[in-house]
């Protein structure tokens, strides 16, 4: 783990599974990983009940997208049975956030601007407290603008692949531990 890292340093990875890219998609998993700079990171998940999302959209390109990774055996979000509302599961959310932050994290990551921008407008539509658009932006990373920091070749030795591919807990985990592999190698490059 990072010598320079605090107990009270948090910092979040976030993931989404969707039924489309654009803001507005319907919201199939929500996951989110904390990690104090020491620990082993943590990661919660919420299954959403994709069929009372009315307000959300969903894209054709998506749903074939979907329909090729059953075809190539992967356990698929759409065909979870225990599921939520979407506003528990945002609520939850909330919560599990605040659970782990006194103060708001000092890092917030994911894969791309695809997964905060969908939350985001989730919670907007659902009138209901964001944690994510309660903090400061700057506070906002990518993992994979970070990637590009590094060799290509490095990247592939860091980069945890998920145990579950296109599950949000599953690729959500992959991708922090990921994160903590290239923070690392960056701090002893120095």
């Amino acid at each position: 783990t990072m010598t320079e890292e605090t107990s009270s340093t948090k910092i979040l990875m976030i993931d989404v599974e969707t039924l489309d890219t654009a803001p507005t998609a319907v919201i199939l998993q929500i996951a989110v990983s904390v990690w104090d700079g020491v620990s082993e990171p943590i990661v919660k998940s919420w299954n959403i009940n994709s069929e009372c999302q009315p307000d959300r959209t969903v894209s054709i390109k998506t749903v074939e997208w979907w329909m090729n990774q059953i075809k190539n055996g992967a356990e698929v979000p759409i065909l979870s049975e225990s599921t939520f509302p979407l506003a528990s599961a945002l609520h939850g959310l909330s919560h599990y956030i605040s659970h782990f932050n006194s103060c708001y994290p000092s890092e917030i990551w994911s894969q791309g601007n695809f997964d905060i921008a969908i939350l985001s407008d989730a919670y907007d539509r659902l009138s209901t407290f964001n944690p994510l658009g309660a903090t400061n932006y700057s506070v906002f990373r990518d993992l994979r603008t970070l990637t590009h920091s590094i060799p290509r070749e490095e990247y592939e030795k860091l980069k945890v692949n998920p145990t579950n591919p296109h599950n949000a807990e599953s690729d959500c985990m992959a991708q922090m531990k990921t994160l903590i592999n290239i923070k690392n190698y960056l701090s002893h490059e120095h």
